[in-house]
């Protein structure tokens, strides 16, 4: 793996790609795709994948 190059400065370019939500500097949080609906909770256990309901 290759090392990030630290030396370089960072800049008011460099943030909003870092900080962008979809990784597009052109986006605001306001323009990007949000999710209709929070996708529901699960757990693994013994590499099966439950769902959650709200009463456990």
């Amino acid at each position: 793996m290759t090392e990030p190059e630290e030396d370089r400065e960072k800049t008011g370019k460099t943030d909003r790609v870092l900080y962008s939500p979809d990784g597009d500097p052109h986006h605001t949080l306001a323009q990007a795709p949000q999710p209709d609906e929070h996708p529901p909770v699960t757990v693994t256990r013994d590499d099966r994948t439950e769902v959650l309901d709200d009463e456990q």
